[in-house]
């Protein structure tokens, strides 16, 4: 939840990422009771799709795209999505992450979306790979 970042405009439901960051040990068990209920149905086992429809909503504004003579060259969009709905996708992704790693599932060189590894991890190693092949045809 401290991944939402300060001063965006919320979504159409309204809640600010603040609000959310700010919830306390209370609200954030609220909070992860409503998820839990969002991803299983009564049956803990089995999965559900109750995920609130203004979770799934966002609002597409326009913004205009503007050359070096002030004028406009074209409209680049962007989607103002709902707070809450941001916050369930990133519990998604960190349960989904961390299932597949406890399984040893994804490949070892895969970097991206994982808490470990970093491209300045694939840098070094980049680096040194090329630096180990140079040394070898000397």
């Amino acid at each position: 939840m401290n991944n939402l970042k300060n001063g965006k405009t919320p979504g159409m439901d309204g809640i600010h990422g603040e609000f959310i960051k700010h919830l306390g040990p209370k609200g954030t068990k609220v909070l992860t009771r409503l998820f839990n209920k969002c991803l299983f149905s009564g049956d803990t086992d089995k999965l559900s799709s109750e995920i609130p429809a203004a979770w799934r909503c966002s609002l597409l504004v326009p913004i205009p795209k503007i050359d070096e003579n002030g004028k406009q060259k074209g409209i680049r969009p962007i989607a103002i999505c709902s707070s809450m709905g941001k916050t369930w996708e990133r519990v998604i992704c960190n349960r989904l992450v961390h299932h597949l790693e406890s399984l040893d599932k994804l490949h070892d060189g895969q970097y991206g979306g994982r808490a470990t590894r970093s491209a300045q991890d694939v840098f070094v190693i980049l680096t040194q790979t090329i630096h180990d092949e140079w040394g070898k045809k000397k």
